[in-house]
This record gives C-alpha cells, sequence and structure tokens, in this order.
C-alpha cells in the first residue's frame, strides 16, 4: 500500500520541520509544508493528500478552522487539529468541521502515529460506507418495489422514490401505515423500544390502504436491521392489486366452471330422461288426435280427449323445461324486443303478488333486440320474479326490475363469467327481502335445491332460468347479503337485426298424396306417423331399421318424393342415413326428427341438405304443415 500523503499546516517553523522528521521516520509521504491558511487551500487544489495536520492557530484572515472548514466544503479530506491551548470558544468552532482528531503540543511520536492511523482509519470506513450507501440507494431507488426504514426512536426514516409512487404516501406518512402492521407504535407514531425485546425475525403482512384513484393492495415483509448506526426496522412491499384481482378472477372462473360440470353432468341424465318421455308423449298425443278424427265433434268422449291432449301439450312444456336445463334445447331463436316482454309481465303480475310487494320499473332503452326464444325469456323473467315475491311474502318489500345496455369489453375491470366482450341486454330482478350468504349462493341454480318448505317449491325454478339463459349465449349472476336482499342479473347477448312483424295466416291442415319412406326405430311411433301421414293422404312405408332403409331406397331411389328419419337410431344414426341417401339422389326431400336430446345446428342441416327438423312429441298439424312446405319447395 502506498504511503500516505500528509499535508503540514504550522506556521512556527521549527515544529514545522519537527513534524515532518518525524512523520518520514514513521513512513509518511510529506506532500509540503505551508504555514496559513490560505497556502493550504490553494496546496490541496494543486495535489490531492490523503491527510492534513492543521495547527488552529494561523497567522492572516483564515485560521486553522476556517481552512478546515473551507477545505471540506470541496474536498473529502480528513483533518487532524494540532494545539498548543484553545478556549471554549474556538474548541465549538473546531467541532462543527468534524476533525478526525486532536494533537496536544507538545507530543511524542506514539501519540502522533495513533492519531494519524486512526485518522486515515476513519477516513476509509468513511469511504467505504459512503460506497455502501451509494450502492444501497442505487440498488433501492431501481428497485420495482418500496422499501422503508425507520430507527427505533424515529428519528431516521427513509423511504425510496417507488414507495412513495405506490402508495402516494410521504415516509413519515408511510411510517405509521406499513410498521404498524408489525410493531407496536406510540401515541407520536414512532416505534415503542418494547418490540426489540419480541421475538421478531421476519413478519409478512397484506394490508388494503387507499389513493385518490382507488385502493390498493400492498404485501409487505419486515425485518430488523441496523441504520445510521440504530435498531431500525426495514419494510419491503409491493403493489399485488392486480395479483389480487386477478386470484379473485380465477376463483370466481373456477367456481364458474364447477358449476357448469354440475350442471352438464345432470342435464345429461335429464336429457336422457326427456328423450324417452318425449317418445310416449309423441304416441299418446298422437293417436289421440288421431281417436279424435274418427269420432263425431258432439260425442262425450271428444271434449275428454281434447284434455288429454291438453295435459299431453302441458307435458311437452315440462320437457322443454328439462331440455332448457340440461342445455340442449335452445328453442326457436330469432330477433325480438324483451321490453315489451316485461312490461306485460309486470302488468300481469301485479294482480298476483301481494299487496305489501311494490313494484318498480326502470325500463329506458333505445335497442333492446335481442336473439331469443321469447316464451324461454318469459319463463326466466317469471321464475326470477317469483323467487323475489317469495323472499318478500312475510314481511313485504320492493321488487326492483331494471333493464339497461351494457357493454363488456376486452381486459376491463367488468368480468362476468361466461361472456365474451360485446354488448348485452341485462335484465336486473332485485328485491329486498331475507338475502343469502355465500355458502347458500353457490347452490341456488343446483336443480332440486330449494330453502322452501316440502310442498312450497320444486327447486327447478332457477336452475331452468340458468339453463335457459345459457343456451342464449348469456349468463345469470347474483348479488346477496343476509338481510339486504338479492338482486339476479340477465345477461343476453344484443342483436343488431331489426325485428320483423309476425304475419299470422290461418292455414288449413295441407293434404298430399306424394310417396314418403319414414324411418324410426321406435314401433309405437312408427305406427303412429306413418297413420298420420296416411291419413293426410300420402302413400308411406316405413322402416325400423336404418340399414333396411337404405338398401329399400338403394334397390329404387325413384320410388320416393320424402324421406322422414329419426335422428337417433341403433348401427346408422338418421343424420348418417340421409347423407348416404342424398349421395344417391341429392334432389330428394329429408326431414329429421330429433326428441330434443339430439341437438343438431342450422350449420350443419344446411351443410348436409336437410330441409327440415321436426323435433318430438309430434302434432298432426305441424307434421301436416312441414311436409308440405318441403315438398313444395317453401
Amino acid at each position: 500500500m502506498d504511503a500516505a500523503k500528509i499535508l503540514i499546516v504550522e506556521d512556527e517553523t521549527i515544529v514545522a520541520l519537527d513534524i515532518k522528521r518525524r512523520l518520514v521516520k514513521l513512513g509518511y509521504d510529506v506532500a509540503a509544508v505551508v504555514a496559513t491558511g490560505e497556502e493550504a487551500i490553494e496546496k490541496v487544489e494543486e495535489t490531492p493528500v490523503d491527510l492534513i495536520l492543521m495547527d488552529i492557530s494561523l497567522p492572516g484572515d483564515i485560521d486553522g478552522i476556517e481552512a478546515a472548514k473551507r477545505i471540506q466544503g470541496r474536498f473529502d479530506i480528513p483533518v487532524v487539529y494540532l494545539t498548543a491551548h484553545s478556549d471554549k470558544a474556538t474548541l465549538e468552532r473546531a467541532i462543527v468541521t468534524e476533525p478526525f482528531g486532536y494533537i496536544v503540543k507538545p507530543f511524542d511520536k506514539k501519540t502522533l502515529y495513533a492519531a494519524i492511523e486512526m485518522a486515515i482509519y476513519k477516513q476509509r470506513m468513511k469511504v467505504k460506507i459512503k460506497e455502501k450507501d451509494e450502492n444501497f440507494r442505487n440498488l433501492a431507488e431501481n428497485t420495482r418495489d418500496g422499501i422503508l426504514i425507520a430507527t427505533v426512536d424515529g428519528s431516521h426514516v427513509y423511504a425510496n422514490q417507488r414507495a412513495t409512487e405506490i402508495t402516494g404516501y410521504s415516509a413519515s406518512q408511510l411510517l405509521k401505515i406499513c410498521l404498524g402492521e408489525f410493531v407496536d407504535l406510540d401515541d407520536n407514531g414512532r416505534v415503542s423500544e418494547n418490540w426489540l425485546d419480541e421475538t421478531f425475525v421476519h413478519k409478512r403482512s397484506e394490508k388494503t390502504i387507499r389513493r385518490e384513484n382507488g385502493a390498493i393492495t400492498l404485501e409487505m415483509t419486515a425485518t430488523k436491521t441496523i441504520w445510521q448506526g440504530q435498531p431500525a426496522l426495514l419494510v419491503l412491499f409491493g403493489d399485488i392489486s392486480q395479483i389480487k384481482r386477478a386470484e379473485e378472477e380465477r376463483d370466481r372462473l373456477l367456481a364458474y366452471m364447477e358449476q357448469a360440470r354440475k350442471m352438464e353432468a345432470l342435464g345429461t341424465l335429464a336429457g336422457g330422461i326427456a328423450h324417452d318421455f318425449n317418445n310416449i308423449l309423441s304416441i299418446i298425443l298422437g293417436f289421440t288426435e288421431l281417436a279424435m278424427l274418427e269420432i263425431p265433434g258432439e260425442s262425450t268422449a271428444y271434449p275428454k280427449l281434447e284434455r288429454v291432449i291438453y295435459a299431453c301439450l302441458r307435458a311437452s312444456d315440462v320437457v322443454k323445461q328439462i331440455m332448457t336445463f340440461s342445455h340442449l334445447a335452445g328453442g326457436d331463436l330469432k330477433p325480438v324486443r324483451i321490453s315489451p316482454l316485461i312490461k306485460e309481465t309486470l302488468r300481469l303480475m301485479r294482480i298476483t303478488i301481494p299487496s305489501t310487494v311494490e313494484i318498480r320499473e326502470y325500463i329506458a332503452l333505445e335497442s333492446d333486440v335481442a336473439l331469443a326464444d321469447l316464451a324461454q325469456i318469459n319463463q326466466v323473467f317469471i321464475n326470477l320474479c317469483n323467487n323475489a315475491v317469495d323472499a318478500m311474502r312475510e314481511k313485504g318489500g320492493v321488487l326492483e326490475v331494471t333493464l339497461e345496455e351494457v357493454e363488456i369489453e376486452e381486459g376491463a375491470g367488468m368480468s362476468i363469467p361466461g361472456l365474451e366482450p360485446g354488448h348485452f341486454i341485462k335484465l336486473t330482478v332485485a328485491d329486498t327481502g331475507h338475502g343469502m350468504g355465500p355458502q347458500l349462493m353457490k347452490r341456488i341454480f343446483e336443480p332440486y335445491f330449494t330453502t322452501k318448505d316440502v310442498g312450497e317449491g320444486t327447486g327447478m325454478g332457477l336452475a331452468v332460468a340458468h339453463g335457459i339463459v345459457g343456451v342464449h349465449g348469456g349468463t345469470i349472476t347474483v348479488q346477496s347479503e343476509p338481510g339486504k336482499g338479492a338482486a339476479f342479473n340477465v345477461y343476453l347477448p344484443k342483436s343488431e337485426i331489426e325485428v320483423s312483424p309476425d304475419i299470422i295466416a290461418a292455414e288449413l291442415t295441407p293434404t298430399g298424396h306424394e310417396r314418403i319412406l319414414f324411418v324410426d326405430d321406435e314401433e309405437d311411433v312408427i305406427d303412429l306417423v306413418k297413420q298420420m301421414l296416411e291419413y293426410l293422404g300420402y302413400q308411406v312405408v316405413a322402416k325400423s331399421s336404418s340399414l333396411e332403409a337404405l338398401e329399400l331406397f338403394k334397390a329404387d331411389p325413384e320410388q320416393f318424393d320424402m324421406v322422414i328419419a329419426d335422428m337417433v337410431m341403433p348401427n346408422m344414426t338418421g343424420t348418417e342415413l340421409v347423407k348416404e341417401i342424398l349421395k344417391i339422389r341429392p334432389d330428394i326431400s329429408i326431414i329429421i326428427l330429433t326428441g330434443y336430446l339430439e341437438r343438431i345446428s342450422e350449420e350443419e342441416v344446411d351443410a348436409i341438405g336437410i330441409d327440415a327438423v321436426l323435433r318430438k312429441p309430434v302434432v298432426m298439424d305441424k307434421l301436416a304443415q312441414t311436409v308440405r312446405k318441403v315438398l313444395n319447395g317453401v
């Protein structure tokens, strides 16, 4: 290591030379010897030195203390004062310059050596500390996390720039916000000293704070440290608001997916039952219609058979609800206005609901057109209103219905599980009833789940509503708290297609004489549809096997004008059958029968070349109209 360079500032020549001689013997490099403060300042400007031995009493306008003050204002050079005697005022002036030591004249070699080495060591430590401090600040000011350091007595508080950017608070404000999470603060907001006695190694906490532009969530980690030579607390924190929102969104989506899986499983079961039930209904309804054709209208049996048909149609509606719940029956979707339906239904409901329930409606839309089955949406609305009224039956309250247009934007804060970005018609049915807690809200859309007494509810109302809305490409959500009522929100995709006025025209039951190949694996259904078609004048060949029907058609493709096939059959499905038939004769008319379970999209219908789809149970008038329109090419 190179010898330290020392500047001697001493006005007494003999003393100065003696000090120089001693320093050389001790191995130091004497840079220069000067006698005044002015000379000392000039020499430092010319020659770098490691230490200055400065006599306090110097001739001229600048004494040793003033010279040291000016030098330290520009250069980081340690000063050791030389003094024979000084009064109290002089010493107080000297202390302000933060000298690295004092040597009292006269002094021996050991005293001189010790003072110089101590000063050089302190300077080296000071430089190292400064470098570490600069490194720390560079790191602290460029990190993504907020950093807060506070000493026990609160006299030293440091907060990096990121801390104030994240929170919008100053260091002193952050002291109370952050430190209070980990240690006790006194009335002055300072850290209580007793925290040192606690087992405190590492602590973590989350805290939500409010800013002008909203609340944020901080994740904070605290450890003990030393700051400015005193025990202190180091707190690192970051804004995890986006992470928390993402976690909440993930939890909502997982809950939605779990609910969807449960509904799908139950729906598959319900769909299978409904498929078989539709075949049974077709037979009852169809043969009843045929029986009514064979008896006079004045017969006493005629009104009884009408009641059978009415009951079958009601049963068919129940099946439709089951199929809607199973997400397998989309209904007849077309552009319809929602507000007239809501207003008319509310008008009728005012007659039936208790007088203790007040209805308030807020419907003001320029465009309220959705692609929907109006009957199914009406069912949803009625189910939600009935649910709301039941919640207020004992104490009364307010039923509030709101219809509005909302936009779900990509990446926007408004995120609804199950919805893609776009424009939606939002129907809200809110009540001021007893409300419900989180656990109950998780189950309200489950089929057969109800909080009502036995005989007062089936538990299917909300499940059916949920299924209908899902089939329409929308979703339904609920907000509620115990004692604060509930609000159900239905989101339906908005349609840009204009609503066409319905044209109602009375039509006679059409007949014909064309040749029809009918295929179904149910013998009773074959017998029914064959009799219906023959009653309408058509020539019918019926087969219970799709393979046999295909062979028959191949033998003479020109013998038939139309093929009607059930969609689900063993060995070869109805769609597979008609695909093969259309390969042989592309111009033949095709109708597919379905029991709702086997959904077929319009795209698939067009791609295959199917002319029409008839849903079971089969009603004679609907069968007659459809067959005639297809054969006529309408």
